[in-house]
């Protein structure tokens, strides 16, 4: 069954909605006006409406007298079923466009309940980490003038080669953990790495 465009052909919408009575419309926007294409009234929360239309367009189900509505993918010549709800979830069903319309939307909304999961595990991760530099740092504090936190506090400080950084971890060392094997390492090389800074920048005559 191919659908001809170009020329007037039915179509029908019917279903269920959680409404007992009003009256519901299907609108489209057109360039500079809404049409109405077609509306009923609804009879024991059931609607079944019927129109004809010429080219495929966006519709919009809405009922007459409340804000927000449907939105649907409404092609000439279909039969539509729809479960319409109260916060505005629509179920339609029918028409190639509108299968395709549902696989967007369903995608959409995988989609965002991942990117809702991994931010759920992003801030526990968050979490965890902070937990344990909590831990770690009150460890650090209790050993504070011993080798215990001298070696942590310039743990990976070899391969930091400027100056600056490397006079701000010895600066958080203790005047005790200073004395210990790893705070005279990192001393030294702080010593040295002068020694190098002063040379390279000694005017040459």
């Amino acid at each position: 069954l191919f659908t001809v465009y170009g020329q007037e052909q039915a179509f029908s919408i019917s279903g269920d909605i959680e409404l007992d009575k009003g009256q519901l419309l299907v609108l489209t926007q057109r360039p500079g006006k809404t049409d109405t294409l077609a509306r009923t009234a609804i009879v024991g929360r059931k609607f079944d409406i019927r129109g004809t239309l010429d080219e495929a367009v966006v519709a919009h189900l809405v009922i007459e007298g409340y804000v927000g509505g449907f939105i649907m993918m409404l092609e000439p010549g279909e039969e539509y079923t729809a479960t319409l709800t109260r916060d505005g979830v629509g179920d339609i069903h029918g028409g190639k466009l509108q299968e395709d319309f549902n696989e967007y939307q369903q995608i959409v909304a995988d989609a965002n309940t991942a990117s809702r999961t991994l931010q759920e595990l992003e801030d526990k991760v968050d979490k965890v980490q902070e937990n344990a530099f909590a831990k770690m740092n009150a460890l650090i504090r209790k050993n504070a003038d011993n080798v215990f936190a001298a070696y942590l506090q310039t743990a990976g400080s070899e391969r930091i080669m400027e100056l600056k950084p490397l006079k701000e971890i010895y600066a958080l060392l203790s005047d005790k953990a200073k004395e210990t094997a790893p705070g005279k390492i990192l001393a030294e090389r702080i010593a040295d790495l002068e020694k190098v800074s002063i040379a390279a920048t000694a005017p040459d005559f």
